[in-house]
């Protein structure tokens, strides 16, 4: 299916405003590996999305009774990449761009398909995990 420019450009707004570009990991001793998510309040953006991109949605916990129920789109490993192929040439905020091309040009070249690594490799992959989480306000914690 072909997606009108207009929906490329939507989700791209999405993106740069709510989203998030990141690498993540389903359990402590995985590798990371590529994912987009956009949180909304919005039952009907977050299923507009899924729609749309496919993924998963999941729930937020509400921790006060005053908070909104929310819940959160997302994409993870060679789909959260083909997203980010198509809606990358719209989005404009400058670090989710920078995670974004980082991540389409490097990433399949510093992982390894079978998921075992020389001490080359995986040398390599950390050193893109480094320069991908530069720009982080936490600290990134690498297990070497």
């Amino acid at each position: 299916m072909k997606l009108k420019r207009h929906v490329l450009g939507y989700a791209a707004g999405l993106m740069d405003g709510e989203g998030s570009v990141s690498l993540t990991r389903s359990h402590a001793n995985e590798n990371r590996s590529p994912s987009v998510s956009v949180p909304s309040c919005s039952a009907a953006l977050t299923s507009w999305m899924w729609v749309t991109f496919g993924g998963v949605i999941s729930g937020k916990r509400t921790y006060k009774k005053n908070h909104t129920p929310s819940n959160v789109w997302s994409l993870t490993n060679d789909a959260a990449l083909e997203f980010l192929r198509i809606v990358r040439p719209y989005m404009r905020e400058p670090e989710k761009c920078r995670r974004a091309d980082l991540l389409l040009r490097d990433y399949k070249r510093v992982t390894a398909r079978n998921g075992r690594y020389t001490a080359e490799k995986l040398r390599k992959k950390r050193s893109f995990e480094r320069d991908f989480f530069r720009n982080t306000r936490r600290k990134l914690v690498l297990a070497l």
